[in-house]
């Protein structure tokens, strides 16, 4: 039995993608002859020669969500290469290919696997992945229209495993706990959830397929726990994973070690939704890399937490630690509430001191545009960020708040005030973006909100992103574009203007953020 598990486009690719290589790895434990394509991997490397032009940029990736943008631009963009990478697989005549589902390579799995289908029909397709779920219509239709054989939801390693030991005793898989089959479909019965992994005992990731080089980075991702200790009324963690599980501190160091010997990489990327989800194995795991004499770095996820102190933070460091990306969201007490985030912004003051002291960078994740958010909030998260200015080594903007329908908020959206449709469904408009039910709330407001954050970090200059451009940001919708050609032109009277005008925000924010 062959079996080929693939990534498609478009996803970031600072390194490789931990989902698929730990499947890769439950499925050769068990004898199965199992070959990883990182297709996106592959195509983001041809086409790097686009820059802010490739679907691939940090400004431009988020587009791929959208059909019309994939229709109209990525997929005439791919599809010769793409269509080249499968008829090569196909010669490999697989019996089962598999792909990794997410919003941003959903329309590109469609077509591909379409294409598939109708090329070698007798190849069984399978997907799971983040939108993989019996909920999604979409993937209901993927079933329905037989283009999918099978589909894996949530944690997949040992149900795929399961799957595949029916396969070959030739017993009857259907209705198989975390799967969904046509007569799922047909029946409208929703298979029994899989049980929970036991993390513990899971392989590690198996990356031998892949050629590391076609990285940006010379990383690999790990993970010490799944799942999250909080419940954030915006993000799908908690329904994803369900539970919050972790690892034992010497499995995580020994994992580290195995991967430094046989990749010769030495920097990791912890994908965990919170590194500091148990802070004794947190802290144990620290000195189990300094006592082992580990020569690593890694970078993580984190929440706001007073227990992480100087000490360990300290502690952080010295056993490789080098940046954290920092859930922040809000500097507004109340919008911290209002997304269950179950912390404070003297907390976040504290904190950001123990980390930056420590000498780790701090890379701090704002998201503008919670329901119920107004303009006092908004600029109370300005003053946050104003405040700790010398210690943040990066802000991310993000895109400001898209409501996922796995969410909490996607789930129970007239408790936040959105603005829904006649079944209670959120009602997003054309661009799928949605409205808060007072309608005081709207893209339009967001989006200013986003552009007025961008120009403070303009005229402090901050390290920042993402964005399409130096000038991306409108200092003033009436002068932008005059501003623009003056940012990039080649008169010296216009790049005087430009600073200038820079400099004038610079001096409204101090005056404004000055308490």
């Amino acid at each position: 039995m062959k079996v080929a598990i693939i990534s498609l486009p478009f996803w970031p690719t600072e390194f490789p993608l931990l989902g698929t290589a730990y499947l890769s790895a439950a499925l050769k434990s068990e004898g199965i002859e199992v070959k990883s394509y990182d297709i996106n991997a592959e195509l983001a490397k041809k086409f790097e020669h686009l820059k802010e032009r490739s679907p691939w940029s940090t400004s431009a990736i988020i587009n791929n969500e959208k059909s019309h943008y994939f229709k109209s631009y990525a997929q005439p963009l791919i599809k010769k290469e793409l269509t080249k990478i499968l008829k090569n697989i196909i010669r490999e005549d697989y019996d089962f290919i598999g792909f990794s589902i997410t919003s941003l390579s959903f329309f590109t799995t469609l077509y591909f696997a379409s294409l598939l289908k109708k090329l070698s029909p007798s190849t069984l397709l399978f997907c799971g992945g983040p939108e993989a779920s019996y909920d999604n219509k979409h993937i209901q239709d993927l079933v329905r229209d037989k283009i999918f054989h099978i589909i894996f939801e949530g944690e997949s390693e040992e149900t795929v495993v399961n799957f595949f030991s029916h396969i070959k005793e030739g017993t009857n898989y259907q209705f198989l706990p975390g799967t969904i089959t046509i007569d799922n479909i047909l029946q409208k019965k929703p298979s029994k959830k899989a049980p929970l992994v036991d993390y513990s005992k899971l392989i590690f990731p198996n990356f031998e397929d892949l050629d590391l080089l076609l990285y940006q980075q010379s990383r690999l991702p790990i993970m010490m726990s799944r799942g999250c200790i909080a419940a954030c009324s915006f993000c799908t963690e908690v329904i994803s994973w369900k539970k919050f599980r972790i690892r034992k501190a010497e499995s995580i160091v020994y994992e580290i070690r195995v991967n430094i010997k046989k990749y010769n990489i030495s920097d990791f990327f912890f994908c965990d939704s919170l590194i500091n989800g148990n802070i004794e194995i947190l802290d144990e795991l620290c000195s189990l890399l300094i006592k082992t004499e580990t020569k690593c770095t890694w970078t993580a996820f984190c929440r706001v937490d007073i227990e992480i102190d100087q000490q360990l933070a300290h502690k952080m460091y010295q056993a490789g630690c080098r940046e954290l990306s920092v859930g922040y969201e809000s500097g507004s007490q109340k919008v911290l509430d209002l997304m269950n985030k179950g912390t404070t912004v003297k907390a976040g003051h504290h904190f950001t001191q123990s980390v930056s002291n420590a000498g780790i960078h701090i890379h701090g994740l704002f998201l503008l545009g919670f329901p119920g958010e107004d303009e006092t909030d908004f600029y109370d998260t300005l003053r946050f960020i104003h405040k700790n200015r010398d210690k943040i080594f990066k802000i991310s903007t993000g895109y400001t708040l898209g409501i996922s329908n796995q969410s909490i908020i996607g789930r129970r959206p007239e408790k936040y005030g959105v603005l829904t449709d006649d079944s209670g469904n959120i009602s997003f408009d054309n661009n799928g973006e949605w409205l808060s039910a007072n309608h005081k709330t709207d893209p339009t407001t967001r989006y200013y909100r986003l552009e007025k954050l961008r120009n403070y970090l303009n005229a402090f200059q901050f390290n920042w992103g993402p964005k399409r451009g130096e000038t991306d940001i409108d200092i003033n919708r009436s002068d932008h574009k005059f501003l623009t050609r003056c940012a990039h032109s080649n008169f010296f009277l216009g790049k005087i203007i430009y600073k200038v005008s820079l400099r004038f925000i610079y001096l409204y924010y101090l005056i404004i953020l000055k308490n």
